[in-house]
């Protein structure tokens, strides 16, 4: 069985383009083909290989993995996003296992689709599609309906919200729940409600099933969340 580090990187990649451009005749079509693609790859193994070049250091040992996208969030749009699909299918590579129940947990969801992503916003549609033939759950947080009502990933977004079993909604703004009406079914009495929860109530619908609620947290579970809300 290969480990990581028996694969090639984008570097080995590169100096292998590099080696059959030197020995190359000028001006034939193969080599402008050649060229191309070294032109392309080059950023890859300079100034963006903290990200893309080198054998991933990846053990995911642990019943409960975490990919942290912070320091991802000032990257140019498409690196990001070519960054978070690596990072989604890597974790959806990981549920496949029919013989172990794993939940997929994508929070900040909007992120994923922002700038109208719409590889990511598919990808995560098949992956909404398909999760339950391989015993996987999955969880979708989003605080931004309008990145999965736009135009051009709506397709994907109504997919995304038509394959879940269950809705939690929390408060939102008039023009998030307006976004929101257009990926799941919401009558006028509540969408107005939904405009006014305070901090813990939300609207609950399971199936045909509709019902407020008011989410209470432990002490345990407040502690965890911290005073910036969050781990």
């Amino acid at each position: 069985r290969f480990k990581s580090k028996d694969y090639p990187t984008f570097k080995d990649v590169y100096l292998t383009i590099r080696g059959r451009l030197n020995a190359m005749p000028e001006k034939t079509r193969e080599r402008d083909i050649m060229e191309y693609l070294e032109m392309k790859i080059r950023p890859i193994v300079r100034e963006l290989r903290f990200y893309f070049d080198g054998h991933t250091t990846i053990q995911p040992k642990s019943d409960f993995v975490v990919f942290n996208i912070r320091e991802l969030m000032n990257t140019d749009t498409n690196i990001r996003n070519a960054l978070f699909f690596n990072i989604l299918k890597y974790a959806w590579g990981m549920t496949l296992d029919k013989s172990v129940n794993t939940v997929l947990c994508v929070d900040e969801a909007h992120v994923l689709l922002s700038g109208n992503n719409e590889m990511g916003a598919e990808f995560l549609a098949q992956i909404q599609r398909r999760a339950r033939k391989y015993n996987t759950g999955t969880i979708i947080i989003t605080q931004q309906p309008s990145d999965f009502s736009d135009p051009r990933v709506i397709v994907h977004g109504k997919a995304i919200f038509d394959n879940a079993s269950y809705y939690i909604v929390m408060g939102l703004k008039k023009q998030a729940v307006e976004d929101l009406s257009k990926l799941i079914d919401l009558n006028d009495n509540e969408m107005d409600s939904i405009k006014k929860y305070n901090q813990g109530e939300a609207l609950f619908v399971c199936g045909s099933r509709r019902m407020r609620i008011n989410i209470i947290a432990s002490e345990q579970e407040l502690d965890s969340f911290g005073s910036g809300g969050g781990l």
